[in-house]
């Protein structure tokens, strides 16, 4: 393993060695990517993963085999280079606790409550709901939505209203708060939160669970006409019924923070919890851009200093090839006067 400042250099065996010693979650962490990020680089540099349950069967002291490292032949996947980002896994800070807008979350009197009808829907709100109800389901089992005026939501259409109740509670509530969400184009549904000065792209989605493929009765009549069709084991996506808030944002990486409904709290009780979040992110987004700032500050000082010294020493430089062409012309117009001076003594002394 190499190590340069953000670039990680490893080998295959490396990478294979890494993945089978402990879980790919805890790898992720540490280089600041999400588990199907890395799970692509593994997929990519073709080293296989244990499957599901193989560390829970670890745990209980079975000793597993693990398949072996095939080799390669393609050069180009013998090394891979990974670059550690900062996840957003926001750092509690004991400042955040004394931040103003934090503390009037945290009020039982500013609770914020999602109505259970829609009231008076923003904008926003009436154009995405009027649109997306009209709107196929893809194969996930979602609302498509690729329309650039819309909300971010990626939903079924029997969450579709309740999206919209806690989307337009959002938006109200933001808009106490002198906080804003808006639109901005990004070749596909982008929703924009501005807190703090930083901008942090919000998504409601619901996530969609695999299961196995019911055949149908014609399907049935195929698969035994042609076995080898339908040897393999095919998955339907089914939506799960429950809701995933998400925020990202990029500094020196992704960073990217999410609530999701729990069998205790679903999203709509925890808005304030979740305000809290999008406050403690856009402050550390405004920390490290001006970290930043002030590095990039402190770079130009540094290139203007070496700049400056090497004109320096430029002109010093010029200053001393003059200074030499000098001495090298008085060195040369002295020789002239001694070898005439020398040629007179020499007359002289042979004719007198």
């Amino acid at each position: 393993m190499n190590m340069d400042d953000n670039i990680v250099k490893l080998t295959r065996e490396e990478l294979y060695q890494m993945v089978w010693s402990k879980p790919v979650t805890k790898w992720s962490k540490e280089f600041g990517l999400s588990d199907v990020g890395f799970a692509k680089i593994c997929k990519k540099m073709k080293v296989p993963l244990p499957g599901r349950g193989y560390w829970a069967m670890v745990q209980k002291g079975l000793k597993l085999t693990r398949p072996i490292l095939k080799p390669i032949h393609d050069s180009k996947l013998s090394v891979v280079h990974i670059r550690k980002r900062t996840l957003g896994v926001v750092k509690s800070k004991s400042t955040d606790e004394d931040d103003p807008l934090v503390l009037f979350e945290k009020l039982p009197e500013n609770k914020i409550v999602v109505p259970e009808r829609l009231h008076s829907p923003h904008p926003l709100v009436k154009t995405t709901e009027a649109f997306l109800k009209s709107r196929d389901v893809d194969k996930y089992g979602r609302i498509m939505n690729r329309r650039l005026s819309c909300l971010n939501v990626r939903v079924s259409k029997a969450l579709l209203p309740r999206t919209m109740r806690i989307i337009n509670t959002i938006i109200k509530e933001l808009e106490k708060r002198e906080m804003k969400l808006f639109m901005k184009e990004r070749g596909y549904p982008n929703t924009i939160l501005s807190i703090k000065g930083e901008e942090l792209e919000i998504c409601i989605e619901e996530p969609s669970g695999k299961v196995e493929h019911q055949k149908t009765k014609s399907e049935f009549e195929d698969a035994k006409r042609y076995p080898s069709l339908y040897a393999h084991t095919t998955y339907d996506y089914k939506p799960s019924g429950k809701l995933r808030l998400f925020i990202t944002t990029y500094s020196r990486g992704l960073i990217r923070k999410s609530w999701h409904d729990s069998q205790s709290k679903k999203i709509e009780d925890r808005l304030n919890e979740i305000f809290i979040g999008f406050i403690k992110v856009a402050a550390e987004v405004k920390q490290d851009r001006f970290t930043r700032e002030k590095e990039e500050k402190e770079r130009l000082e540094r290139t203007r200093l070496y700049e400056e010294i090497q004109r320096q020493k430029a002109e010093e430089e010029k200053r001393i090839n003059v200074l030499l062409k000098q001495v090298n012309s008085w060195s040369q117009s002295d020789a002239v006067k001694n070898f005439i001076n020398h040629v007179k003594t020499a007359a002289i002394e042979k004719y007198g």
